[in-house]
């Protein structure tokens, strides 16, 4: 033939129209379905007349003319590679091939035919999980067939969540733990968020939270993540039963020259908004005989002997008026020489502070009422933990009374003190000697609980450690209880033993901070 090619041609007679394959090397040609063919490659050709009914098959013509090549079967130089896919995204998997042309290509999936996968290249448009599986390919032509290597498609889906986060109800001072359960392709990450806002370092299935405060309670979610996509968990809400001394007062007697002097100590870093007032003037109009006429304020950091905050008749034109109103103050006359200020409180983990309540009037004395409120929200990372006031004890109306305030949704535990000779190696003079106290709920007339020497008793002993009081005689004259109170407003009276008087000191801690 010309260029290297071969015609061959079979002669055969039937009493029906015949039908006509041709075979190379034993391997049937597509195509080649005529009574002639033309050989391009060398090789063993034969030709079955009607193939499949009565055939017969010709002789063997050998092809070995000059300038035609004899025929490669095909060999596989490129495997096809393992594919990991994220679900609803593309997969392709190809193979190399080199071998005597045409090609004739059959992909395989977990060695079941393909319909229609005929290409070098087999394209799956939108992966679903059904499409995981082993995917091979056989590749032939004229001289032979080769089967590739199975390669594997992973198909990843998005994280699913079998266990979501719940809610928890937990008291202030516990632990919290937080947990999501997720499946599907790892790695999986995590990330939480409180109130929507990420929180920093929280990157695990579980979140610990412990000695719970307010603050802590929100709404959490978690982000569970993979290399296909993320789930994010419905939200869980922490809610925090807790409870907190939000007013202290003292009510007392100011000496000429003397003072009542309100101490109060703040937990947590950061700051704390509070209104302090000395009242005096006002004090007449709740039928208060004798009130101290011009009371002084200022505030000392523990420790120092300078004031950073002082008023001497308050002022009504500025925020003072609105402050009053939100926490429940009652109102004063814009005209009257009550003291007052609204300041903001450094606090470093714990801060003390004393507020002395004197009188801005030389050699004036009488009766007055320190207060202490908490301008902030109930669940403000800043809070009072320790309240105390230290006065004049008299008789009657002039007894020391302090007033305090819980809020909140459960109980608080508290332990209260009078001091008087317990004072005496602080230097303090004209001490009440043997002070008692009675703790009263406001509208009672009955103490919830009261005492007169302490006892040096084991339990009380144990409370002083754990608010960090100070340790007073064990058969001192001094008292001590320790209360279980609900939320609500509550006085302690001090006066002296047989209607004695003298200087003393009242202490409120909270034990559960």
């Amino acid at each position: 033939g010309s260029s290297g090619t071969v015609p061959l041609s079979v002669v055969a007679v039937g009493t029906t129209a015949l039908s006509y394959q041709w075979y190379i090397n034993n391997t049937p040609i597509a195509g080649a379905t005529s009574k002639s063919y033309t050989a391009s490659v060398a090789g063993s050709f034969v030709v079955i007349v009607n193939p499949g009914r009565d055939s017969v098959t010709s002789a063997t013509a050998t092809v070995t003319a000059a300038g035609v090549s004899p025929a490669i079967g095909p060999t596989i130089v490129t495997q096809p590679i393992a594919l990991n896919a994220n679900a609803g995204s593309s997969a392709i998997f190809s193979v190399g091939v080199t071998g005597t042309p045409p090609l004739a290509y059959q992909w395989r999936k977990n060695g079941t035919i393909i319909n229609g996968a005929n290409a070098s290249a087999f394209t799956i448009e939108k992966t679903q999980i059904a499409d995981a599986a082993n995917y091979s390919v056989d590749v032939s032509n004229s001289v032979g067939l080769v089967s590739s290597s199975a390669a594997v498609l992973t198909v990843n889906l998005p994280p699913t969540v079998s266990v979501n986060v719940t809610s928890q109800t937990v008291g202030a001072g516990s632990t919290a733990t937080l947990s999501v359960t997720a499946s599907n392709a790892l790695p999986l990450t995590y990330q939480w968020s409180k109130d929507g806002e990420l929180i920093v370092g929280a990157t695990s299935r579980t979140l610990q939270i412990s000695n719970i405060r307010p603050a802590d309670g929100g709404t959490y979610t978690v982000v569970v993540a993979n290399l296909a996509g993320l789930f994010s968990t419905s939200t869980a809400t922490l809610a925090v039963n807790f409870s907190r001394l939000i007013n202290i007062s003292t009510r007392g007697f100011v000496p000429a020259g003397g003072s009542l002097t309100p101490g109060f100590v703040l937990k947590g870093s950061g700051s704390k908004q509070l209104l302090v007032r000395g009242i005096g003037p006002s004090l007449a109009a709740f039928g208060v005989s004798s009130p101290l006429i011009d009371p002084s304020l200022a505030i000392f950091p523990q420790g120092s002997s300078a004031p950073t905050l002082s008023n001497d008749d308050w002022n009504s034109s500025g925020p003072l008026p609105a402050a009053f109103v939100s926490v429940g103050a009652f109102a004063l006359n814009p005209n009257t020489k009550d003291a007052a200020l609204l300041a903001i409180f450094p606090s470093s983990i714990l801060s003390g502070y004393s507020a002395r309540m004197g009188s801005g009037s030389a050699g004036a004395s009488g009766i007055a009422l320190a207060e202490i409120y908490d301008a902030e929200p109930l669940n403000s990372p800043v809070y009072i933990v320790n309240v105390s006031t230290f006065g004049f004890v008299g008789t009657g109306d002039n007894v020391l009374t302090a007033g305090f305030v819980i809020r909140g949704n459960m109980t608080k535990q508290l332990l209260i003190r009078a001091i008087g000779p317990g004072l005496a190696s602080f230097g303090a003079a004209s001490l009440l000697d043997n002070p008692q106290l009675q703790v009263i709920a406001n509208g009672q007339t009955t103490s919830i609980a009261s005492n007169s020497r302490w006892g040096g008793t084991a339990a009380l002993k144990a409370a002083f450690a754990k608010a960090g009081a100070f340790a007073i005689p064990d058969l001192g004259n001094d008292s001590a209880v320790i209360v279980q109170l609900s939320p609500g407003g509550y006085t302690v009276q001090v006066s002296g033993v047989g209607s004695t008087t003298g200087n003393a000191l009242v202490e409120i801690y909270d034990l559960e901070p």
